[in-house]
């Protein structure tokens, strides 16, 4: 993996890079990166365990090509999140009605 240096200093990305084909396709494969900042204001352990999550995706999508079953797990888990999250609120105009279950921090 190559690492790359984020825009905030404690954000951690995983970085898909598409192999590309001579004729300009993408062959489906990737190449995987994580980028880091070397100057987080976290503290080290709390560094390592962003960056083991981050390494954890990156097994996951690794794991997908063999591995029908996570790739149906992980697309019901897409599913019930785009469709929840249409749920809990609505824009219209410059107003936003949330759901009387969307749950607040502070004033609403």
């Amino acid at each position: 993996m190559t690492v790359h240096r984020p825009l905030f200093v404690n954000d951690v990305y995983i970085i898909l890079h598409p192999v590309i084909r001579k004729d300009g396709s993408w062959s489906k494969e990737i190449q995987l990166s994580i980028a880091h900042s070397n100057v987080s204001n976290l503290n080290k352990e709390d560094q390592e365990g962003i960056l083991d999550l981050a390494t954890l995706g990156c097994a996951a999508i690794n794991s997908l090509k063999d591995n029908d079953w996570l790739i149906d797990f992980l697309e019901d888990e897409m599913d019930d999140y785009y469709n929840n999250r249409q749920q809990l609120y609505e824009v219209k105009d410059n107003v936003i009605k949330l759901n009387f279950k969307t749950k607040t921090e502070g004033e609403a």
